[in-house]
């Protein structure tokens, strides 16, 4: 998780970056897909035209390819539903849209300035988020009908974020932590308004079959980010998916409790300077790793349908100009 000094740093370092490569690199954000990605479905679900949507941060300092790795796109329990993040009168703020329609029907639910990432809770009822202000970064939750009352969940001078509501308990919302340059993994109950500090980590996904444990992002000393699996009452922790020379983040586990969907960074096999983001999955034993995506282009933020047969993400394909777009793919592994 980048903090808002970092990611301005790093927007002007990857300014200078892509102009450095223009000339030896071409990336034709126009293609739906390429030749690897053959037997996926790619389906466009957001119009650039109508809706500016709010994409992912990255930066490339010294061939170190990073990113937000916060979750920006959301759907609802019943599939019906997609939020996300737009920008707009230089405010970003969660915008929901029929995933039935294609996108349309968009609603802006919340009125904020700075919102960073959300979730949708299992029960349908809420939609959780992180809203930036200053150094600080807060948890709050909205009503995913009305969008009118807001709750704060968190408060203080801490750096809250990546909220999720444990698919056991709705009540209780993991969220990531960050202070004194460390991430980790906290709840809060909203019943009895306890806060808990479980394992270092950030981006926590809980799972629905084994209720005391999570997924979770943690970067090892040299700054790749790896997936893990926490199991807090036992203290077992369990290294899912991690490579030498590529990170992955924000772990999304799929409905039959089988997969778990992340985004990494890819490498230009004609240039291993050039990086950009895709869409991986796992078997949650660590098994039958898969790249899905291959575009050139960006691909992250992936989050399943709920019945599992496909995958909402955000992408910079099939524009002219390489902005982001809600996308869905079909997943048949």
């Amino acid at each position: 998780m980048m903090n808002r000094k970092t990611t301005l740093f790093g927007w002007g370092l990857l300014c200078i970056w892509l102009f450095s490569q223009c000339t030896t690199t071409q990336i034709i954000y126009s293609n739906v897909s390429v030749p690897e990605e053959g037997g996926i479905r790619f389906e466009k679900l957001t119009d650039e035209n109508r809706d500016i949507v709010n994409g992912i941060s990255t930066r490339n300092e010294y061939g170190k390819f990073e990113w937000w790795v916060n979750p920006c796109v959301a759907i609802s329990p019943d599939g019906r539903k997609m939020a996300y993040l737009s920008y707009k009168n230089k405010q970003t703020n969660i915008m929901v849209a029929s995933t039935e329609r294609g996108g349309s029907g968009a609603t802006q639910r919340t009125f904020r300035n700075w919102v960073t990432d959300l979730s949708w809770s299992p029960d349908g009822q809420y939609i959780y988020f992180s809203e930036q202000r200053n150094n600080t970064s807060s948890i709050y939750s909205i009503n995913a009908e009305a969008g009118s009352v807001l709750n704060q969940l968190t408060f203080g001078n801490t750096y809250d974020a990546a909220p999720k509501a444990s698919a056991n308990n709705p009540n209780i919302v993991f969220f990531s932590r960050q202070e004194y340059g460390r991430s980790s993994i906290w709840s809060y109950n909203r019943e009895n308004n306890l806060f808990t500090n479980y394992s270092n980590g950030c981006t926590p996904e809980p799972i629905k079959d084994e209720p005391d444990a999570f997924l979770c992002t943690r970067f090892n000393d040299k700054g790749i980010g790896e997936i893990w699996k926490i199991n807090y009452q036992t203290g077992i922790e369990t290294l899912i998916l991690s490579r030498q020379d590529q990170s992955f983040t924000t772990p999304r586990i799929s409905p039959d409790g089988q997969w778990i969907v992340c985004m990494g960074n890819s490498f230009n096999p004609n240039n291993k300077r050039v990086q950009n983001l895709d869409i991986f999955v796992i078997r949650i034993d660590g098994s039958q790793f898969t790249q899905l995506t291959f575009h050139p282009g960006n691909d992250g933020c992936p989050v399943w349908s709920p019945d599992g047969r496909s995958i909402y993400f955000l992408s910079q394909r099939g524009t002219a100009k390489g902005l982001f777009n809600v996308w869905r793919m079909n997943f048949n592994l």
